[in-house]
């Protein structure tokens, strides 16, 4: 047979939401605690109390005159909430007060129950109404024995204590260098961190003063947050209106010395009943960083040009010698006309235009990849940015590996940015041709690297993959951190990976990694046709 103990174990969910809603309904949640942890303590305690008295009584114990409730166990935990309450300044009238409704919610779980037989409803309702009895009887026997004045230096002892760790999580609030605002469900600004003045904007509110001045507390700033940042604004009433937890944008802000970029991270501030209560707001000026992801982008650029450049000249090289010796010959055989000096004469101009031909394409392709970063946003085929690059990289995979190429020939336009999307693209067929060289170096044979491109309705697909030394289990996780690298000295910064993956994130998308160590690797980036790159909602976290 189930015990009451039991049974009230197998319901404490139940007895939780009872109990919160009556906290709720009459008014005694706000000045409880907000963490659900602490009122499901509070229930299971008490729970735990009556069942062991439960458990050692047939019938519920007389409520006698002369009755020391303060050595009766049931009332030790009683006891021991008294005091912590007190202690916290709560009075007894509230205390109790919220104890009648404890009694209430689990007098009700047994009267709802269905389930339960008439005669054990009723040998229920009458232990739990003795056992709280009981225990309400040992806790005001404990408050009023209390004296006043060791009541009132108790509480005072609190408030200092309370006082302190106020002041402490105050000052490392008021200690960051990260502004920092708290919205009420109204639109009111609660706390205005004073590191907001330096916007230029308006003054920010410390929790003490206004800034620049030492004096007294302020009252908090009456006005709406979106008419002090307005930048802020549509942001904010999205935000309220979602059920997101948190929300991390990026947001240009004009000041007087000019723009600058912040990432603003909301976050949802919740009671116990996951009530949305406000929220909380943390900007970070991230303008520097976005100019030195620029200038790492641009870096890596001319790094790699400069890399390639010997190797251009020697694809140069070749037809130049092409065009050279024809129109020798060709300056040969004009002094003598002939028929069979003419045909040889059309053979030769026509070597000479596909070398001609062969020096435009590396020209216009090095000339694409080089001025692709100066336009920001354009419409592009994307197969046209993968073909220049597997040009103008040749001479780092030539000896190596051969490269092919499978594009789909009825990809769409993107919007992008075809620098950044070179520099991607760049960057990973530099590394396939790196593992295939590490992998066939001794035998002398050539890999294969694969670049593919292919749509979907979300988006385009771009892959490289190559039949090199594969990636470590362990390394797969980590190849896209910031200066990351299993090469030795000299041949790999670990900044390649890392910037291939915020180039795709800046553009809305995502890179994933496939490798079979000692096979070989893919890498595939999907770039979706609707992202707002404008705005850059992505929050810059990992960009070198």
């Amino acid at each position: 047979m189930r015990t009451l103990h039991r049974y009230l174990v197998d319901h404490e969910d139940q007895l939780l939401e009872r109990v919160h809603a009556y906290a709720e309904r009459f008014g005694y949640a706000k000045y409880a605690s907000t963490h659900a942890e602490d009122w499901r303590l509070s229930v299971s305690g008490l729970t735990e109390a009556i069942g062991q008295e439960a458990a050692e009584m047939e019938t519920p114990p007389p409520l006698l005159p002369e009755e020391d409730y303060e050595s009766d166990p049931l009332c030790a935990f009683a006891i021991r909430e008294a005091i912590r309450h007190r202690e916290r300044g709560v009075s007894l009238t509230m205390f109790l007060g919220l104890f009648k409704y404890y009694r209430q919610a689990y007098l009700d779980l047994i009267a709802d129950d269905p389930d339960l037989v008439s005669e054990k409803r009723t040998h229920y309702s009458d232990t739990l109404n003795a056992s709280f009895s009981r225990i309400e009887m040992g806790f005001l026997q404990e408050w009023c024995s209390h004296a006043d004045r060791d009541h009132l230096a108790e509480l005072q002892r609190r408030n200092r204590i309370a006082t302190n760790e106020k002041n402490m999580f105050l000052s490392l609030l008021e200690s960051l260098r990260q502004p920092v605002i708290l919205i009420g469900t109204d639109d009111t600004l609660l706390y205005v961190h004073w590191t907001l003045s330096e916007l230029k904007q308006r003054p920010g509110n410390s929790y003490y003063c206004s800034i620049g001045e030492r004096g007294p507390k302020r009252e908090p700033d009456a006005r709406k947050a979106s008419e002090v940042f307005p930048w802020l604004a549509v942001d904010l009433r999205d935000f309220s209106k979602s059920e997101d937890e948190e929300r991390t944008v990026v947001r240009e802000v004009c000041l007087e010395e000019g723009p600058r970029f912040m990432e603003v991270s909301m976050t949802r501030m919740l009671d116990i009943s996951d009530k949305y209560t406000g929220t909380a707001i943390l900007m970070k000026d991230i303008t520097e960083a976005r100019e030195n992801y620029s200038k790492e982008i641009t870096q890596q650029k001319l790094a790699s040009l400069g890399e390639l450049a010997a190797g251009i000249a020697h694809e140069i090289n070749t037809p130049i010698q092409y065009i050279s010796s024809n129109l020798e010959f060709l300056g040969t055989v004009t002094k003598s006309m002939s028929g069979e000096e003419a045909e040889e004469m059309r053979e030769a101009i026509a070597e000479s235009m596909e070398g001609a031909n062969k020096i435009a394409e590396i020209v216009n392709s090095m000339k694409r990849f080089a001025h692709g970063g100066e336009c920001a946003l354009q419409e592009a085929n994307l197969n046209d940015v993968i073909t220049d690059t597997a040009t103008i990289s040749r001479n780092e995979w030539k000896y190596n590996a051969e490269l092919a190429l499978d594009l789909d020939a009825e990809l769409p336009p993107l919007v992008c940015n075809c620098g950044e999307i070179g520099q991607l693209l760049l960057n990973l067929i530099v590394n396939a041709a790196q593992a295939v060289e590490e992998k066939f170096a001794l035998t002398g044979d050539k890999g294969k690297i694969v670049v593919r491109s292919s749509h979907d309705d979300e988006g385009i697909h771009v892959s490289v993959s190559d039949n090199g030394i594969g990636i470590p289990e362990e390394h797969r996780e980590k190849v896209f951190e910031l200066f990351f690298t299993t090469k030795p000295p000299g041949k790999g910064s670990g900044q390649g990976l890392s910037i291939a993956n915020s180039v795709v994130r800046r553009h809305g998308g995502s890179i994933c990694v496939e490798s079979e160590e000692g096979e070989g690797t893919t890498f595939t980036a999907f770039l979706p046709y609707e992202h707002d790159p404008e705005n850059e909602r992505e929050t810059l976290e990992n960009l070198p």
